[in-house]
């Protein structure tokens, strides 16, 4: 910025402790260097340090006193010391960095004197505040680069420059330091810090004493605990308290009481946020973006530094009444966030919700902290009424779902315990703390069922039924109904599930709930489709997509669409398929739903194995598993591996084939999905089939065409190749496979069946390298599986 001709000065703003000196002499320094080859500044720059000024002719002797020195400044008691240093800047080409002038705001009309008179002078300034002139350039420092969450970090670590800096500095203290050790919470330090230098650096210097752990725990507890312990450190930097109260001292009383109520804020927030919650205005907001207090961020939210927003709530006078105030407003933002979820508005609905999760977050746990304690606003079940399916949406949108159980369990565990103040239960209707009760119990519910916990799924449930009904909310029973019918589906039991996804549609018709309507039918789906009634599948689906479509939830059509393609794939319409896959790939890919962009990857994979374009295939699971992996779907990861060992397994790779077969076979027990679980197993036969082992393939065979949960796909499939082994066969044989096969659960064929070759069953994938292009595939296709979501 320098370099613009139009720009002579120019300010670096940042809070203290941000590095903004640092960057002022690197940068000079910069110049220096490159002086000789760009003849920039050729009477120099000159480094003047401001913070022991404290006024105007401090200014005057502090400029003289840096370039008396190389300039040789001719001094005279005859003239005033401004007259003399404009005149004798009049002539000269150079730079004067002027650090730490936030405190001598109101002199800032020398530094014009200054450029009016120097043409050719520029001004590097330093400062926790921008300069109210009108020349006047400003260069907002944030802190260093940080790593994201543990999970959503693709790079290194020590790509990030707070990484850097954190273990420069702890191997000064300790040069053993090892960064892998403690990455995570080395990490969770610059989060904390969010890269302020600083802080960083009086967090690394607790490494002899404390393990990274307990220095984020301590930086969590207080700002206290970042204070310098070594001496030759400026006053003003000895301790982050201290950084803090010098830029608290330079607010007005007003700009204080403002600056305080937003500490309510966690992350973003907004201008309307604060001025509902803070009773901030524009103007006084934008005063404090000026002072460094708030930053302005991309996309034109503000925030508070993590430290100073400590610092910030120190200061509050009336907590509970601000807290309420945070809670009325984000309360209310999610209830109308989640009626925006399901329609057009749903990627922008999402994104908002994303920024504002912090302190939709922050405004729950209050409440629940308010309920414990006793001293709940009477509009508590009315917020969490409103807080708590808008949480479980992101929880189950973002993948996210053992974090949402955790939350949602906890705050069962609260209310289930806390005396507080709602309406109480009649003979007619459940009190306000059961209905808030029984609607964390149906969102904890739908995460379990993508965690595999099916059974508790039912058994909770049947518990909570009679308070269901007791409540009576159509739409909440519609949801509950749904989400018991489809556990007992993932555990194979399509009776009770088709009865319960039935009465769900009831309830929800009753309601009414589209949405509720769509999820009952695209379950129901499900059911027609493992018993081979594609007709009847495609009716349904048709049903959901035409709700979805009026909806105008996009989300809802890409994956109705996915499973139209999945049915059109089974009926051997394979182009029809895949257009229809590719469409709900676009969908998903502008609607930012990663879990629906997996789950497209692995079907464009499974029409590229069927048609012998195995390099196109490969690269489409292995893509697919990653983000499978990544978002913790293990049933994905399953299906995924069914298809890369039914690909070793047509190039005749035996060991690998069953590797993978192993691994999905284990995760499968993790994954609790029945269907999932004997499709794996049928695909174990085929191989097993092909090496000549003929008893073990009979008894798997035996089984998985017996078991009632059996697609009945896989089921036709397997009965040729059961029906040639038994015509094969001594009778006895068979009659003993039979016998063995009825005594066995699922779980206990699958052990038998990993222990069948348990130096191959411990292999994991990574050892197993893509083959040739050039080998084709098999077109048999018994592993496979659908897309079993909720909506």
């Amino acid at each position: 910025m320098l370099e613009e001709p139009t720009c002579r000065l120019l300010t670096l703003v940042g809070p203290g402790g941000i590095g903004k000196t640092r960057l002022a002499l690197r940068s000079a320094e910069g110049i220096v260097a490159a002086q000789a080859d760009s003849g920039v500044f050729p009477q120099g720059v000159f480094f003047v340090p401001l913070d022991a000024v404290r006024d105007g002719d401090g200014i005057l002797s502090a400029i003289i006193s840096a370039v008396a020195e190389e300039s040789g400044f001719p001094l005279s008691t005859a003239a005033p010391l401004r007259e003399q240093l404009l005149d004798f800047l009049r002539p000269k080409e150079l730079l004067l960095v002027l650090d730490n002038f936030e405190h001598l705001q109101q002199h800032a009309t020398l530094l014009s004197a200054i450029l009016t008179a120097a043409p050719e002078v520029k001004i590097l300034v330093t400062s926790r505040e921008m300069i109210a002139l009108q020349e006047a350039w400003s260069y907002s420092i944030a802190g260093l680069s940080v790593p994201p969450s543990e999970e959503e970090a693709e790079e290194a670590a020590l790509d990030h420059d707070a990484v850097r800096l954190f273990v420069q500095c702890a191997r000064r203290i300790q040069p053993g330091f090892s960064l892998a050790a403690e990455e995570a919470a080395v990490i969770r330090i610059c989060q904390i810090v969010e890269g302020m230098p600083l802080a960083i650096e009086l967090a690394a210097a607790w490494i002899k004493l404390l393990s990274c752990d307990q220095i984020a725990a301590e930086i969590e507890r207080g700002i206290d605990f970042l204070a310098a312990r070594y001496q030759n450190i400026p006053e003003r930097h000895r301790s982050m308290r201290a950084v803090l109260e010098h830029s608290w001292r330079l607010l007005s009383p007003e700009e204080r009481t403002v600056a305080a109520q937003l500490s309510v804020f966690r992350g973003p927030f907004s201008q309307e946020a604060a001025a509902a919650v803070a009773g901030a205005s524009l103007p006084m907001i934008a005063l404090l973006v000026e002072k460094a207090i708030l930053r302005v961020r991309p996309d034109g939210g503000y925030q508070i530094h993590e430290l100073t927003r400590q610092y910030a709530s120190e200061q509050v006078e009336q907590l509970d009444e601000l807290r309420n105030a945070h809670s009325h407003y984000y309360a209310t933002l999610a209830g109308r966030l989640k009626t925006q979820m399901f329609g057009p508005q749903s990627k922008t609905a999402m994104d908002e919700f994303t920024a504002a999760f912090d302190n939709l977050l922050s405004a729950w746990r209050w409440i629940l902290q308010t309920i414990e304690q006793g001293r709940a606003d009477p509009r508590s079940p009315t917020w969490l009424a409103q807080l708590t399916p808008a949480l479980a949406e992101y929880y189950y949108a973002k993948a996210r779902f053992e974090e949402g159980r955790q939350t949602f369990e906890r705050a069962s565990q609260t209310l289930a315990g806390a005396d507080w103040p709602a309406a109480q239960a009649t003979d007619q209707s459940p009190s306000d703390r059961q209905t808030v009760y029984a609607q964390l119990q149906i969102r904890i519910s739908m995460l379990r069922c993508e965690l595999g916990e099916h059974k508790a799924v039912i058994a909770q449930f049947e518990r909570d039924l009679p308070l269901l009904e007791a409540w009576n909310d159509a739409g909440e029973l519609a949801l509950a109904f749904a989400l018991a019918g489809k556990a007992h589906y993932r555990r194979g039991e399509r009776a009770e599930a088709r009865t319960l996804l039935q009465q769900s549609l009831h309830y929800a018709q009753s309601a009414p709930d589209l949405l509720g309507q769509a999820i009952a039918l695209n379950n129901l789906s499900h059911l027609a489709e493992d018993e081979g009634d594609y007709e009847e599948t495609e009716r349904l689906l048709q049903r959901c997509l035409a709700i979805y479509e009026k909806m105008g939830y996009a989300s809802g059509m890409g994956a109705t669409l996915c499973n139209l393609g999945y049915l059109y794939e089974l009926q051997g319409l394979h182009d029809k398929a895949l257009a229809y896959v590719q469409q709900s790939l676009a969908i998903a890919e502008e609607q930012d739903d990663p879990a629906s962009v997996m789950i497209n990857i692995y079907h464009i994979a499974e029409y590229y194995r069927a048609h012998g374009r195995l390099q196109e295939a490969l690269v489409e699971y292995r893509q697919s598993q990653k983000q499978a992996l990544k978002l913790g779907q293990l049933r994905w990861v399953v299906l995924n591996l069914n298809g890369l060992a039914a690909i070793y397994a047509a190039l005749h790779d035996v060991n690998r084939a069953i590797g993978y077969v192993y691994e999905a076979l284990t995760l499968s027990l993790e994954t609790a999905s029945v269907t999932t679980a004997l499709n794996t197993l049928a695909l174990l036969a085929n191989i097993w089939a092909r090496q000549g082992k003929i008893e073990p393939t009979l008894r798997v065979l035996v089984f998985v065409t017996r078991h009632p949960s059996t697609t009945a796909l896989t089921r036709e499939a397997l009965q040729e190749l059961l029906d040639e082994l038994v015509a094969e066969l001594a009778p006895s044989i068979v009659t003993q496979a039979e016998t063995w096969a009825t005594d066995q659960t699922l779980d206990e064929i699958i052990a038998w069946a990993t222990a069948q070759s348990p130096d191959i069953g411990a292999q994991r994938l990574a050892l197993y390298p893509a083959p040739s292009p050039s080998q084709r595939l098999p077109s048999h296709r018994t592993h496979r599986a659908t897309y079993r979501e909720v909506k």
